[in-house]
């Protein structure tokens, strides 16, 4: 993973008006993606149609939450998250932030791998109160992925049952996962990306989606936009939906093969924090930085 840090003294030293070029780029889209004020790369994600989901087969391994499989078509362009959020990343949040009170015991404990890893013991709420940070830090609009988007990315153009193919030979190659992992997650960027670019889809730990989660697929939004929940504030809707659940998408350090598939979906209360759970952002792009 390239890591930003910082300008070249000899730069600033021949041309001064040089750093000041640099810090007000830094932010700035550029054709194959962005790379942010925390070092954070972006790939972008053109338009486009797929099937989200599964049909109940022996092939697909599908769980009922993941039917039925129906066409989604995103007409924008959006840019993701090459690799997860990172503890280093979420770090600078707590400490500009003052949020000391995320640093419990259980988060020391599993976050002490570097901070190259993804960062974990978050819950959907501990992710957008970093969202907001960012967005304030640099006047943008960072959000979580929705699942559509998530999905769309995590497939990169394939129908197969995992994102390289549809066998598990490979899989070691893209994913940290149960039978690769040592029992811990490990640095982003250590295995092979997707066909767009992206690191960690399928593997590392699982990531939170803007989504209220929904038992199934019935009704969806086909558009790629979020799918909030109607149901009632009890917690549990006429549909068993609950309100107060957020979906997670991805394989994990210590997931078998089953939750490596693109397909794969799972929920939580939002004020969950797991060791398996993190995040990775999403940027739309404003109209103008659409056509770069």
């Amino acid at each position: 993973m390239r890591k930003v840090r910082g300008f070249l003294p000899s730069a600033v030293a021949v041309v001064p008006v040089v750093f000041a070029v640099v810090f007000l780029c830094r932010s700035t889209v550029q054709a194959a993606g962005l790379s942010n004020s925390i070092g954070m790369e972006f790939v972008k994600v053109a338009p486009g149609s797929f099937y989200m989901g599964s049909e109940r087969s022996r092939r697909s391994r599908a769980a009922a939450d993941e039917c039925p499989r129906h066409k989604v078509d995103i007409a924008y362009p959006f840019l993701i998250g090459k690799y997860e959020v990172t503890l280093g990343q979420f770090r600078r949040f707590i400490d500009a932030a003052g949020r000391n009170d995320l640093l419990t015991v259980d988060f020391l404990r599993y976050n002490n791998r570097g901070d190259d890893v993804p960062v974990c013991m978050v819950s959907w709420h501990d992710a957008r109160a970093f969202i907001r940070w960012l967005n304030g830090r640099e006047k943008r609009n960072y959000r979580l992925p929705t699942e559509a988007e998530w999905e769309y990315a995590a497939r990169a153009g394939s129908e197969s049952l995992y994102g390289h193919g549809d066998t598990e030979d490979l899989l070691s190659e893209y994913a940290w996962y149960k039978e690769n992992s040592g029992g811990r997650p490990h640095r982003v960027g250590t295995k092979k990306p997707n066909r767009w670019g992206i690191y960690g889809m399928q593997g590392n730990v699982r990531e939170w989606c803007e989504d209220c989660w929904h038992k199934n697929y019935e009704n969806a939004p086909v558009d790629g936009s979020a799918w909030e929940n109607s149901a009632n504030r009890s917690g549990q809707g006429s549909n068993g939906n609950a309100t107060d659940y957020r979906v997670a998408r991805g394989g994990c350090w210590f997931y078998g093969v089953w939750g490596l598939r693109p397909a794969a979906r799972g929920g939580s209360i939002a004020s969950f924090r797991g060791v398996n759970r993190g995040f990775r952002l999403v940027l739309p792009l404003a109209a103008k930085e659409q056509k770069k």
